[in-house]
């Protein structure tokens, strides 16, 4: 399971907030005591999977225990579903700092459900993922189960996934949902705006990464790395490459 789609987890578990690489998503905060509900975008049907998908409120530990090797356990549901669940150490817990990760996805499928759990098997957060991308609603539950908190990971977004995914196919023929040649996608905002960065192998030795605008879903930024290792995703690398461009006067050169 991806680190940082761990952290948005524990963040919103812990914190109440759904913060994404040092900038809060979807708007203000309110009481963690009241589920907060924020408009969404365009993701229709990434919001339609998201609540067709019944959450377990309850891991079980027994079962993990028994069959995990090295503190993950792989297998498939009764839905067919591909499912991974991993032990871990945090302060989501405080009396063992101890939490478990369950991540199920159809397959061929890259949206991931991901539900994180407390020390003794209690549901505390729940997300769905896309690459690297946390898309739709973040949910944060109390002890009994319910939902307390909700944040929507699309608001900042007026550019949806959804349009981004029709963009790539009729703009450049690649259908980023099927994963071919897909190395990563991932999306974050700065104080200039919202974006999105999408790195597409081209063979054993080369790899795009293209910067897109989060408002228009206009191109603003390419480059080109080699693939055997793997290219620096960050906010900084792309990002910073797109502010340097303009700073020295070669933007859209």
């Amino acid at each position: 399971m991806d680190k940082w789609i761990v952290y948005i987890l524990l963040t919103v578990c812990l914190s109440g907030y759904g913060q994404a690489r040092g900038n809060v998503q979807g708007g203000s905060s309110k009481s963690d005591t009241a589920v907060r509900k924020v408009d969404t975008v365009k993701n229709t049907n990434i919001m339609r999977w998201q609540k067709k998908y019944k959450v377990i409120k309850h891991f079980d530990i027994n079962a993990f225990e028994r069959n995990q090797k090295k503190w993950i356990y792989e297998f498939t549901d009764n839905n067919g579903m591909t499912v991974q669940q991993e032990k871990s150490y945090d302060d989501i817990d405080a009396k063992t700092g101890l939490y478990y990760i369950d991540s199920r996805s159809y397959p061929y499928s890259n949206y991931i459900h991901v539900c994180l759990y407390d020390g003794i098997g209690r549901i505390k957060g729940y997300n769905m993922t896309f690459y690297s991308i946390v898309v739709g609603k973040v949910y944060r539950y109390d002890i009994n189960g319910q939902v307390v908190h909700e944040e929507d990971m699309d608001a900042p977004y007026k550019f949806s996934l959804e349009d981004l995914i029709l963009k790539m196919k009729k703009e450049y023929g690649i259908d980023i949902e099927k994963g071919k040649n897909i190395r990563d996608i991932n999306r974050f905002t700065t104080d200039r705006g919202s974006f999105y960065a999408i790195s597409i192998i081209l063979d054993d030795s080369k790899c795009d990464i293209y910067l897109f605008n989060g408002d228009d879903g206009k191109i603003l930024f390419k480059t080109r790395e080699e693939s055997e290792w793997y290219p620096d995703m960050s906010d900084e690398n792309v990002y910073d490459k797109y502010l340097r461009s303009i700073r020295s006067g070669n933007y859209g050169k």
